[in-house]
């Protein structure tokens, strides 16, 4: 658009250039038609084009030196084709004589009709303007070492029905300006002068019109380099601007300074003009857009600053003061930036985006300030301050590269209960979906490194605080930990990785508890709801899989649980094997079905156990229990995908139960959450009459050695009294 201005201002120059030089030259002409050739000639040889002068040349003398041209043609640049570069219907310029003697330059209002303009750049870059461009410049310097107007005064300026063509072969592109007119009033350097203008902008395929208005008053003072505009209004299709500027400089290196205010207004129509692509579930902030700013535009130093910036969309408000640097080259952007309290669910729903959460009170009030530097490559923000309901994030995050964009943060959390914003646990159907797909190619891509502090958390049912961990991901291997944190009286360690970078991605998980309270630790992982105590895990696994459930069905490794001063809750195992015992002799032999009450338990004071898990099956062969009263010994396995049971306890009971000394077999089958008893007491017996068979023999055995010992003995004692006798030492 500038340049557009420029050359029209250029044309016009030649015109009334040609227009004033005719009027002094000839001043007591009566036919300025029979030197039409001479004006060719002159405009031939400034500008190498040609000039056309269909209609006929009216001169006026006195008072005022003046001249009227119709249908004035100028030439294309050579290489440019035949059509014109500028045509114009009418045109005229009046110069009051007196006042020239005193070098006052009075022009009365300067008209131009049928304005046609035809602006082209090549595929090289070179514009049908250059020429021309080199001839301003002349006539700037030309001017600038000149005879010198004390004063210059302007009637007004008047263009009516121009037309304004843009061919960019280059970039392949074109605008046209249609119905142009611009008006104003009296020019007096230094002054105030009103301005008004109009045109259609043609634009896109197919071709669309775009209304464009503007009303200003504006003073220039050349001398100084000052400009204001105390005054501005622009309207472009349904948007409305107003403002103010200021400038200094304006020639040199233009200082720029003032106020913009877009009122509220659809965007959206403008943007399909425009050929603007309108991103998928944006409609709605797009339809109420408005913006206010002060700014600060130094050119000579290739930076914009914009204060007190307010911008809305829709549901999305922000409010900041921004600066950009190098604007001419890779414009570089930072600042400060506020998001006021809104509605995230409203802001979701604008971008047509439906997010389900099992809490439904949750993602209702979302603000945000932060820092940030920013370019074409890049984002960073610092001393982030986020609030989503009851929770607080801070830190600072960063995003490089966004073609392929790498993430480095550090972020603390003050209290979240991700429970609340995951999904529902159940589907449409109510069947509780088991298998999650991973997300396979985001894993792979991802790429980030970082640290996030959770001072107090809840996630899939276990409560923490004083939670970190450290995430990186690169070329497929993601690794979350080390992780620390203080949970349920004691503490956690651990860290997982997951190697995407084959078809089925591996994990390797290394967790460790120590001090835990088990109760509570397992109610809320809806493990298993019957132990309690003091206890430590570790867990060392690998697995492979794409989802949940080949992660599980794959799992191998080792893990160890020693727990101490606590209780199996659901079963007596002393009161269940009296229990079995007096139901014994009615079933013959057979295992005894135990059905535990539900205030039943069994209290230990240590419990061990260490397991190995291959394929998803953890199988444990060395548990032992120590109790006041009872002490087992077990082994078997669950198998972790379906969680059945295959148990044994060899229990022994203590001298005082009914059964003294008996280590009675009691297998659990069943499930974790749901764990079937039976005593197999039967075995029980057989091992006790093994035993006291055993016992039998070896007390048979210590008899018939003593017996053997003895007559040994007597034999001997026999010999000696016989060996006394004949020696005669009686």
């Amino acid at each position: 658009m500038k340049k557009a201005i420029k050359i029209v201002a250029i044309v016009l120059g030649i015109v009334i250039l040609g227009v004033v030089a005719l009027a002094i030259a000839l001043p007591f002409v009566i036919d300025p038609n029979d030197y039409k050739d001479e004006i060719i000639q002159a405009v031939k040889e400034n500008t190498g084009r040609e000039l056309k002068v269909e209609g006929d040349i009216d001169l006026s003398i006195f008072p005022w030196l003046g001249v009227e041209m119709d249908r004035v043609e100028l030439a294309n640049a050579s290489g440019f084709g035949k059509q014109p570069f500028a045509q114009i219907a009418s045109a005229g310029v009046k110069v009051k004589v007196l006042p020239l003697l005193s070098r006052e330059l009075v022009v009365d209002t300067i008209h131009m009709d049928g304005l046609r303009l035809n602006l082209v750049r090549n595929r090289t870059g070179k514009t049908n303007w250059d020429d021309l461009m080199a001839s301003d410049t002349s006539a700037s310097q030309a001017e600038s070492s000149g005879a010198g107007i004390a004063a210059l005064t302007v009637g007004g300026i008047n263009i009516r029905d121009g037309e304004i063509s843009w061919r960019d072969d280059k970039e392949g592109s074109r605008y046209a300006l249609h119905k142009l007119t611009l008006k104003s009033g009296k020019i007096v350097p230094g002054k105030p002068v009103d301005l008004r203008g109009s045109f259609d902008l043609e634009t896109g395929e197919p071709p669309k019109q775009i209304p464009i208005e503007l009303n200003m008053r504006a003073s220039l003072d050349l001398e100084s380099q000052a400009l204001d505009i105390p005054k501005l209004a622009l309207s472009v299709d349904t948007m409305e601007l107003t403002g103010q500027i200021t400038g200094s400089q304006i020639i040199d290196a233009p200082v720029l300074k003032g106020s913009l205010d877009i009122g509220s207004f659809d965007a959206r129509p403008l943007m399909k003009k425009l050929a603007i692509e309108i991103a998928p579930g944006s409609e709605d902030l797009l339809a109420d857009v408005a913006l206010k700013t002060d700014f600060g535009a130094d050119l000579g130093r290739q930076t914009l600053e914009l204060g007190g910036l307010s911008l809305k969309a829709g549901a999305l408000a922000m409010t900041g003061d921004i600066k950009v640097a190098q604007l001419d080259k890779s414009p570089q952007v930072s600042g400060h930036v506020k998001i006021p309290p809104l509605d995230p669910r409203a802001l979701m729903k604008s971008f047509d985006v439906t997010y389900e959460t099992a809490d439904k009170s949750v993602l209702g009030k979302l603000e945000l300030s932060s820092e940030f530097s920013a370019s074409a490559n890049h984002l960073g923000l610092k001393k982030l301050d986020a609030k989503l309901d009851e929770s607080t994030l801070q830190g600072s995050l960063a995003i490089r590269n966004f073609s392929k964009p790498s993430y480095t943060f550090d972020l603390t959390i003050d209290q979240i209960d991700l429970d609340r914003y995951l999904a529902p646990a159940e589907d449409a159907t109510g069947e509780q979906d088991t298998v999650a797909a991973l997300p396979l190619d985001t894993l792979r891509g991802l790429n980030l490194q970082g640290q996030l502090r959770v001072n107090k958390l809840k996630a899939f049912g276990l409560r923490s605080s004083n939670a970190s961990m450290k995430l990186s991901a690169k070329t497929g291997v993601v690794t979350v930990g080390p992780s620390q944190a203080k949970l349920y009286g004691g503490s956690y360690s651990g860290q997982t990785k997951v190697d995407a970078r084959q078809k089925t991605p591996k994990f390797t998980i290394n967790e460790k508890l120590t001090g835990i309270d088990l109760a509570p630790l397992l109610k809320d992982a809806q493990i298993y709801e019957d132990l309690s105590g003091t206890g430590d895990l570790s867990m060392n696994f690998t697995a492979r899989g794409a989802n949940t459930d080949a992660v599980i069905k794959t799992l191998t490794g080792t893990g160890a649980i020693a727990a101490r001063d606590g209780k199996i809750k659901g079963v007596n195992l002393q009161q269940s094997i009296n229990d079995a015992k007096a139901k014994y002799d009615k079933l013959k032999g057979k295992s005894v079905d135990v059905t535990p009450k539900a205030t039943d338990e069994s209290v230990f004071s240590s419990l061990t156990a260490t397991f190995n898990i291959t394929n998803g099956v953890a199988r444990n062969d060395d548990l032992r229990l120590q109790g006041a009263n009872i002490r087992a010994t077990g082994k078997g396995s669950v198998n972790l995908t379906n969680e059945k049971l295959d148990y044994r306890l060899f229990v022994t009971l203590a001298e005082e139960a009914s059964r003294e000394g008996s280590t009675v077999p009691v297998d659990i089958g069943g499930t974790l959450t749901q764990p079937q008893y039976k005593v197999a007491w039967s075995e029980a017996l057989k091992d006790q009459a093994t035993k006291k068979l055993a016992t039998e023999k070896a007390k048979a055995k210590e008899e018939a050695e003593a017996k053997l010992e003895a007559k040994k003995q007597e034999q001997k004692d026999d010999l000696k009294e016989k060996l006394r006798k004949k020696l005669g030492l009686e």
